[in-house]
């Protein structure tokens, strides 16, 4: 289950991008383009493992390279801008250059990035950078602090949409979809980063309390605390 976690992080993003993708593609077949974005995605996760083993800058930057095609083509296509532009900023993170990482998504304008975590999903994005670059420097405070930022903006969030956040908790959490799987999923990882085991296992119960959350959906929550922070920047 750990290994699982791990892969889950790199690819939560996409699926995210898969519920809006499937409800418009369900029950047709594929066309080229979409093939072809498969090729790809196996070729750039492939990069991505061999990066893990090796730390090549020069499989970096052929990734890199690869994906900035892949925007360039898809520049009209958010869905498919937001998924490559993900897979962008984890290279350049990869590579040792945060500060190009961060302003890359400060500067990018696609409108998936709300639709995906809210209105501060790129801020807490540019905190995790951030926090990772810290943990890589041993620089404790900073990773604590930029740790705490980010728990502050998703907490910030779920209480500007209280109502709205607690419909998705009874009606869709379960089901591993909707508007606020990334910031629920958010809401237990950084909570179990900043205060520990005891209280992210606490907000799950209160979950499960509140919200009447399945024992499937409370353990995919805890199986959170598994995943290695430095593994990807997704969540």
């Amino acid at each position: 289950m750990k290994h699982l976690g791990k892969y889950l992080l790199f690819v939560i993003c996409q699926a995210c991008f898969s519920c809006s993708l499937s409800a418009s593609s369900e029950g047709k077949i594929l066309n080229s383009s979409e093939y072809t974005d498969s090729i790809v995605d196996m070729r750039l996760m492939t990069y991505y493992f061999d990066m893990k083993i090796n730390h090549s800058s020069e499989t970096a930057n052929t990734a890199l390279l690869l994906i900035d095609s892949l925007l360039h083509v898809y520049r009209e296509d958010d869905f498919k801008h937001a998924k490559y532009s993900m897979q962008k900023i984890q290279f350049l993170y990869m590579n040792n250059c945060v500060p190009e990482a961060i302003a890359f998504l400060e500067n990018d304008t696609c409108k998936m990035w709300q639709k995906i975590g809210g209105p501060y999903y790129k801020q807490i994005l540019v905190n995790r950078l951030l926090a990772m670059s810290a943990y890589s420097q041993n620089d404790t405070v900073a990773y604590k602090k930029y740790l705490s930022d980010i728990l502050s903006l998703v907490e910030k969030y779920i209480s500007e949409n209280k109502d709205e956040y607690a419909k998705f908790m009874k009606e869709d959490i379960n089901h591993l979809k909707g508007k606020y799987i990334v910031t629920a999923t958010e809401y237990i990882y950084y909570s179990y980063l900043v205060y520990g085991k005891e209280e992210a296992d606490k907000r799950i119960r209160e979950y499960e309390k509140l919200y009447c959350i399945d024992k499937a959906t409370a353990d995919y929550l805890r199986d959170l605390y598994d995943l290695d922070f430095m593994e990807s920047i997704s969540l």
